[in-house]
């Protein structure tokens, strides 16, 4: 074995849940190899730097601790002369992703090393990953078809996988099904009882819910958005689906650019797989309330309550009980005031002593607030497609181009295989010849490659050259004229509270 003086070495190291169960690829024994390797390499303990990527796939390329050790090795002053690897999987289990590590491994000067693979850093040893990593690849998709095939075979049982954490059943992790949690079905009932049979909408009955202090499903206040959740849920009715939403690599997310990353989205209803659960409403009021959510938007409560924007969202930062708008009328005018509840007469404990709150006030306050973070989170995710589908457009015979001379590239491998196998050519020249094959697909790969880095580098400077479009101050515009009911929608949705000590506001996000 060569051994090599006064050089550093990195190991790197990666794992995923499943894979530390059933395969053994404990970080602790990826470490103990990586560092018996640096040393058998002549390596001191002491100039062996570990990176570890725990449960984090290797279909991603930017993994934290992958990207912080090729930036170690740019930097020349750490004299890194070994890059350690447990085997070809974990350095990625995407072939292109592996040529472009090893790429960036190579221009550093280190050298890497597979402990469970020979690779030697040459035409064929970078065929041989290839292969492996294809592999790898048909290894996953087949895990997943087996995941599948498994969720499918115990929904015929009525069972499930996990605890879906639907509002008013507790899962039993021993039998894998959902027993009604009573105490939660007598608050739904309730709530479908106020919507099919009072007509009442979801902010309604959120703020009735709140007034009469019963727990949300997070132990939090009631809001529109987790009320009308509830009752257009189908489930209450007997039947909970699974496999409703592709979330294929969903959970990869927080590794991806913003422009990569997927979304969830839902399947034709063909492909729903029904499990049968308890059921806690009937189908005539589950329906009623439908209707009711529909009209919802309509309909408008009487006393004016609707006029006012932030309810049911304030609580009291002094004694911390809810606060209701009410409607003072003063010299035949009409005043909006959000009120403590404990300033009421008839409490029967001590009165709080906060301040009446005008409306306009905090209205305003707290729109201006969300309506700046809205729109920055436009500017920042506003959908480029149009113009990106013309480049891409632009650039599709280019890329089209590349991959049909890739595809002559390995028939001309096969053809080169059937003759030595007929006997045409010798050994030799069927070596010689799929080597210069091998480098003309190498070669075609590192265009496809540098393609994708122009594109992406033309499509960072389209965004940033968008920015300073006119188009944000459309959105701006547009922000300021949304109606009370769809300002109210859009403070559901990010604001689950809002704590008001007189003049101070204290704004808690969802997210």
């Amino acid at each position: 074995m060569e051994v090599v003086k006064d050089l550093n070495a990195l190991v790197y190291l990666r794992v995923s849940t499943e894979e530390q169960a059933g395969k053994g690829y404990s970080i602790p024994a990826q470490r103990m190899e990586g560092m018996n390797r640096a040393v058998e390499l002549g390596c001191s303990p002491e100039d062996i730097y570990i990176f570890s990527d725990e449960g984090v796939s290797g279909a991603v390329l930017e993994r934290p601790q992958l990207m912080a050790a090729l930036d170690m090795l740019k930097k020349k002053y750490y004299n890194i002369g070994f890059f350690i690897c447990y085997d070809s999987s974990r350095l990625s289990r995407n072939a292109a992703h592996q040529l472009i590590i090893i790429d960036e491994i190579k221009k550093s000067g280190a050298k890497l090393i597979f402990i469970r693979n020979n690779y030697q850093d040459n035409a064929e040893g970078r065929f041989q990953l290839t292969v492996m990593a294809a592999v790898d690849e048909y290894e996953r998709a087949r895990l997943r078809l087996r995941t599948e095939m498994g969720k499918i075979a115990k929904a015929a049982q009525n069972k499930l996988t996990h605890n879906p954490g639907i509002y008013g059943y507790n899962f039993n992790p021993k039998t894998d099904t959902l027993n009604v949690n009573e105490e939660h079905a007598q608050n739904l009932k309730l709530i479908f009882e106020m919507a099919a049979e009072e007509h009442k909408g979801p902010a309604e009955i959120a703020e009735i819910l709140n007034a009469t202090e019963i727990p949300s499903p997070r132990m939090k206040q009631w809001s529109r958005v987790t009320v009308r959740r509830i009752i257009s849920n189908s489930s209450y009715l007997g039947t909970l689906y699974i496999r409703r939403y592709d979330t294929k690599d969903y959970h990869l997310n927080k590794f991806k650019k913003k422009n990569e990353k997927v979304k969830i989205r839902e399947k034709p209803r063909s492909e729903w797989v029904p499990v049968q659960i308890p059921k806690i409403i009937d189908k005539e009021i589950w329906e009623k309330a439908q209707k009711t959510l529909k009209e919802s938007k309509h309909i408008r409560k009487k006393g004016g309550k609707t006029n006012f924007l932030l309810t049911p969202l304030l609580r009291c930062g002094i004694c911390g009980r809810i606060i209701n708008g009410k409607s003072i009328v003063k010299e035949e005018s009409a005043y909006r005031y959000y009120i403590c509840t404990g300033k009421y007469k008839d409490m029967k404990e001590s009165k709080c002593d906060a301040m009446l709150i005008r409306a306009e006030n905090i209205e305003k306050a707290v729109w201006d607030y969300i309506s700046e973070d809205i729109y920055f989170f436009m500017r920042n995710e506003l959908d480029l497609s149009k113009t990106i589908k013309k480049y891409v457009s632009d650039k599709e015979d280019d890329i089209k181009n590349i991959f049909i001379k890739k595809e002559k590239a390995n028939d001309e491998r096969e053809r080169i295989m059937i003759m030595y196998q007929k006997g045409y050519i010798s050994e030799d020249e069927m070596d010689d010849r799929l080597k210069i094959n091998l480098e003309k697909i190498m070669k075609f790969n590192a265009e496809a490659v540098q393609r994708s880095k122009e594109d992406l580098s033309f499509l960072e400077k389209l965004e940033n050259d968008w920015r300073e479009n006119r188009v944000f101050n459309i959105i701006e515009e547009t922000i300021s004229r949304l109606d009370i009911e769809d300002r109210r929608l859009v403070i559901d949705l990010l604001i689950s509270e809002i704590t008001v000590a007189n003049n101070a506001i204290l704004i808690k996000r969802r997210l």
